[in-house]
Order: C-alpha cells, then sequence, then structure tokens
C-alpha cells in the first residue's frame, strides 16, 4: 500500500481467536499503521516475536501489495478509507486538512474540525459521511457493545470510532494527557486513570527513544550506525515536545499500554454483545 502501508486484519484476524470457543467474537481488535510498508515487515521479519506480527502474516489474510490508486493519502483519509471502504471522494475526508473560501481569504482546518476553534473539544465525526466498520459493530449490538477508539492523533482517533462509538481518545499535543471530544462524552475510566497516575508529563524528563534491541545484524545499518546507535530524548523545555513525542515509537507504546487497560477495566469482549477495540499507531 502507499502512505498507509499496513492494515493488520484484525477485523478477521484476531477475532478468529474467540471463534475457538463460540461462533461469534466477542472482541474484535483494529490495527492500523500508517506509513508501515509491507517490505519493512518482510525485512524485520526474523526478529519478530510468534503472537505477534509473525502471528497475523501466518494465520490471517496477508496482501503484500495493495493499490487503491488513489494519492496523495495521509493517515486521516487512508483510516478512512480502510474503515468506510470507499473512495476519499465520498467519505467526506479527503485528506487531514481542508481548504474553505471565507471574506478573508482561503483558510485550512482539519477535516473533522467541528465549529469554533481547532481544539479537542471541535474533533467530531459529523463530516464523515459514511458507516464505519465501528459503527455497524455499535448497530450489531444495539449500542449496548464497547466501541472505543486509541490512537495519537484525533482525526484517525475519531474515524476509527465512527459516530456510534463510545468514545475515541488521543494523546494532546499540547499537554500530553489523553483527550477525547466532547462529542463523545467525558473521558473513558481508563485514560482518566491513566492522567492520573501515570501522565505523560510526570514520565517525559526519564523517557529515551532508542532502539529496543542490538541492530547488529539488520541489513543496510552502516557500521558507523552500530557505534553510535540512534537515541533521542524530549526536553520538557521543549514548546514542541509532546507533537515530537507523538512522532516517536514511544507513543506506540503510550497507546498499546492504554489499550490493555481498556480491556481489562471495561472488560472488554467479556460481555454479550461484539465490542471492538480500533489502535492506530505510527511508523
Amino acid at each position: 500500500m502507499n502512505r498507509l502501508a499496513t492494515a493488520l486484519v484484525g477485523l478477521a484476524t484476531l477475532a478468529g481467536v474467540a471463534q475457538a470457543e463460540s461462533a461469534r467474537p466477542r472482541l474484535v481488535v483494529g490495527i492500523v499503521v500508517d506509513q508501515l510498508r509491507t517490505d519493512y515487515i518482510e525485512s524485520l521479519q526474523s526478529r519478530f516475536g510468534e503472537h505477534g506480527f509473525r502471528y497475523l502474516m501466518k494465520d490471517g489474510v496477508y496482501f503484500r501489495d495493495v493499490d487503491f490508486k488513489v494519492s496523495p493519502l495521509d493517515a486521516a483519509s487512508a483510516t478512512a478509507m480502510l474503515y468506510t471502504g470507499s473512495y476519499p471522494s465520498l467519505t467526506g475526508v479527503p485528506s487531514a486538512l481542508v481548504f474553505e473560501q471565507t471574506a478573508s481569504g482561503t483558510v485550512s482546518r482539519p477535516a473533522l474540525a467541528g465549529t469554533g476553534t481547532v481544539s479537542n473539544d471541535s474533533f467530531t465525526p459529523e463530516n464523515l459521511r459514511l458507516s464505519t466498520v465501528s459503527d455497524e459493530v455499535a448497530i450489531d449490538g444495539v449500542g449496548l457493545g464497547s466501541v472505543y477508539s486509541i490512537a495519537t492523533e484525533p482525526q484517525q482517533a475519531v474515524i476509527m470510532a465512527g459516530h456510534a462509538g463510545k468514545n475515541a481518545v488521543w494523546i494532546n499535543n499540547t499537554t500530553g494527557n489523553w483527550a477525547t471530544s466532547s462529542y463523545y462524552g467525558s473521558l473513558p475510566v481508563p485514560a482518566s486513570n491513566r492522567n492520573f497516575r501515570a501522565s505523560l508529563s510526570s514520565r517525559l524528563d526519564t523517557m529515551q527513544w532508542r532502539p529496543l534491541m542490538p541492530l547488529d545484524g539488520v541489513a543496510g545499518i552502516s557500521d558507523i550506525k552500530l557505534k553510535h546507535p540512534f537515541r533521542h530524548q524530549f526536553p520538557r523545555a521543549d514548546r514542541d515536545v509532546y507533537r515530537k513525542f507523538n512522532a516517536s515509537a514511544l507513543a506506540n507504546a503510550e497507546v498499546t499500554d492504554l489499550a490493555i487497560e481498556f480491556i481489562r477495566q471495561l472488560k472488554m469482549g467479556g460481555g454479550p454483545t461484539l465490542d471492538m477495540l480500533s489502535l492506530g499507531y505510527t511508523a
């Protein structure tokens, strides 16, 4: 695929785990990884564990190269395509930013911004024209199922939660806290608890972005990078530090940690209806 290189087929694959026990899955996990190219996955296969990418590639539906003939794409427009099954001209999200003609000239705004200023409260799925997979899951459960999304970027989170999802949460670029929109109501308890007990702002100065494993044996790594591996810190004094953090691998870990808390605290997959948790990552 182009920009949005990998949509892990969680809708079919991860749900299959539950199907061993019953005819219907209890929890569907949708995973979208922005800019994760297929060749990255294949070149790093030897470093994967048995219960992650390797499991999805072996037991799921795996397409090496899918081209929708749409360019350019960004995280918002590509996620809308994946979750609605339609093209940007129909989804209402042709790109992350759209342009409007006003009396004072042409201005840009996020595609899913509501009225007023662009803040946490302004993001809404109202401009998303089509039903999403998560909407259909919510309809299937007559509104009783738990349908949530977690991402680092607000528009991606909103698209994945859809119109009928219970909530969409993301990392606020200004405060570093988990945030949501008034469209969905109050912040879910797991996100609120994490803001209070393990806020990003309280941990930021101690965090360092670096390789998780030794780089020797990775094809294409130069000798100088082996001797001086990548390392990046997030100084609190940087006024743009949370936006930069959201573009790092550590933000993906925050999404995963919160997702685990959602499943545990909200007992997702433990009720009579089909639940869905959508996760947005970045490469």
